[in-house]
């Protein structure tokens, strides 16, 4: 990525507080000196494990299909509920206190290496994790684990498209100077998982690559999106109402949409030679915690079993596997090819 970005959080934390340099992630920073509400259980039980993560389904999933193995051992969850950059300014701010926000969190690759090397998160120590040798070695870092993957794509509302006579795009360059959909399309912002995936794409489409992405904001400015989303909770209302027809989104979101009743489609653009891309869902243990056993628990059980299956069946994400990711189609009320769409290849273990 860029060099101003590459900077991340080194240097964040010293005697003197935290400073942030990367682009878009200085406001959330100074922003947690008023930590946001936090959405939370009051749950009376022997261990409290606290957990910081994705909202809406993601979370009941959990829920639903990891809490409940947690709560075998006696620990009971709780959740802080944002974005991995949000949670992360928690975890810095609250470190000038000598205080742990949270024992757990889903991760971003884009700041692990500064989070570790500035001592926000912890190491793992993988002789813990039971399930580690049923998993490709390539997901499992010094201090992250990867348990499951976010499909990216191009989603689109098929009933306007074809009401507009709109093709579907197969490409981000596609979405630029288009005037059937001038103001129908949503962009993300750089506070959103899939910002990455749009943007290395559009570089990749017009000569650039992830070293080489100065081109991206002209482009991005030529497509004119209507407005840059950071929530996809809101950006699915826009979707439902017809406000928004396409955006660069993850394909799970296109079940969602599908099972309320949305025509949706999804296209995956290429990268090079290959189809398609994938957001890790990534696995933290935040520095200082005196849960580490507890969280240990926590990323073993993500790693295997029936439980996170459920989870990316709820959530339509990738789940990991011993062959690498596998997309999970069978969530009920979407269909197997999501309108057409093809299927992204397996990615190799």
């Amino acid at each position: 990525m860029t060099d101003a970005r590459n900077e991340g959080i080194s240097g964040l934390v010293s005697s003197q507080g935290c400073a942030v340099s990367r682009r878009g992630f200085v406001a959330g920073v100074a922003a947690a000196a008023i930590l946001p509400a936090t959405s939370s259980r009051l749950l009376a039980a022997t261990r409290e494990l606290k957990v910081a993560t994705y909202g809406g389904s993601w979370q009941k999933a959990i829920e639903s299909y990891i809490a409940p193995d947690m709560e075998k051992g006696g620990a009971k969850l709780s959740f802080t509920i944002s974005s991995p950059d949000d949670n992360l300014a928690k975890v810095i701010a609250a470190k000038r206190y000598g205080d742990v926000p949270f024992d757990v969190m889903d991760g971003t690759p884009y700041l692990y290496n500064d989070a570790l090397k500035t001592g926000l998160i912890s190491k793992i120590d993988y002789d813990k994790i039971s399930r580690r040798t049923d998993v490709p070695a390539i997901v499992l870092n010094e201090a992250q684990g990867t348990v499951a993957g976010s499909p990216a794509c191009i989603l689109g509302t098929a009933g306007k498209r074809k009401e507009a006579s709109v093709t579907p795009p197969k490409s981000y360059s596609e979405l630029i100077n288009n005037p059937k959909l001038k103001g129908r399309i949503a962009f993300p912002g750089t506070g959103h998982p899939q910002h990455w995936a749009a943007v290395v794409g559009l570089a990749r489409e017009n000569g650039g690559d992830e070293s080489k992405m100065s081109m991206v904001p002209g482009l991005v400015k030529q497509m004119a999106p209507a407005y840059f989303y950071s929530n996809s909770n809101e950006l699915s209302t826009r979707f439902a109402s017809g406000e928004i027809w396409v955006a660069p989104w993850g394909a799970g979101w296109g079940v969602r949409l599908k099972r309320g009743g949305v025509p949706v489609a999804v296209s995956y653009t290429k990268f090079g030679d290959s189809v398609g891309a994938l957001w890790p869902n990534i696995k933290w243990m935040i520095n200082g915690t005196k849960n580490a056993d507890l969280v240990h628990r926590y990323i073993d059980l993500w790693l295997g079993g029936r439980g996170p299956a459920q989870v990316c069946l709820v959530a339509s994400t990738r789940r990991r596997s011993s062959r690498g990711f596998e997309l999970d189609r069978t969530a009920p009320g979407a269909p197997a090819n999501l309108a057409g769409a093809p299927s992204p290849p397996p990615r190799p273990g």
